[in-house]
């Protein structure tokens, strides 16, 4: 509830993510697939996840996605961009979101809004990480970015109500994908995706006493 659930509540609402909007998610983790799930909560019509996991592509549609986009199938920005446009009645999203955390993804996410739509900057919390941007793609499409890294108290609240409406609508019971008792938690961080992006199965970890 904590990080991931209320962070998202907050954003997407920062955002200005409307009842019968779309939503562009970039990244299935444990935000991304969350987020999908508020997303559909707060009324969204279009919700479409992007990651380069099958597992976590999947775990988005148990999560509300209406579509999915595999980027290690669909290889080309351009393609990435008018699969996004053709989703969303051919102009782009109301709002895109990073939870991938690296801002290489973020021109691309910018693209595929419509025009006077919100860019949500949530993932990339690394200091010192960055991206050649053209700050046109902004002021021609009338565009804006929002940044969030914490939420306010009225999110909390919001959050327990979202997760007792909701308990049996959305994966919830897989989205930790895997347990270790203490004494492996060395192993749970090398299985970890943070140490292994490319490959890895985990959703979220947990540790076990």
């Amino acid at each position: 509830m904590n990080c991931a659930l209320s962070q998202v509540i907050f954003g997407l609402h920062e955002a200005g993510l409307q009842f019968g909007g779309s939503v562009v998610i970039q990244g299935a983790g444990g935000l991304g697939v969350q987020a999908a799930a508020v997303a559909k909560d707060m009324g969204a019509a279009t919700v479409i996840v992007i990651d380069q996991l099958p597992g976590r592509l999947e775990l988005a549609r148990g999560f509300g996605a209406d579509h999915v986009i595999n980027v290690k199938e669909i290889t080309e920005r351009k393609d990435r961009v008018a699969l996004v446009r053709k989703w969303t009645g051919g102009v782009g999203g109301d709002v895109a979101c990073d939870f991938v955390g690296f801002p290489q993804v973020i021109p691309e996410g910018i693209e595929m809004l419509r025009p006077g739509g919100t860019y949500l900057e949530i993932g990339t919390i690394s200091r010192g990480a960055k991206v050649d941007f053209e700050p046109a793609q902004l002021v021609w499409g009338a565009k804006k970015m929002v940044g969030v890294i914490m939420y306010d108290a009225w999110a909390i609240p919001r959050a327990l109500d979202f997760l007792v409406r909701n308990q049996h609508r959305f994966a919830f019971d897989r989205l930790i994908s895997h347990k270790y008792p203490l004494e492996q938690i060395n192993k749970a961080f090398t299985e970890s995706e943070w140490h292994n992006r490319e490959t890895t199965s985990i959703s979220r970890a947990a540790l076990v006493p």
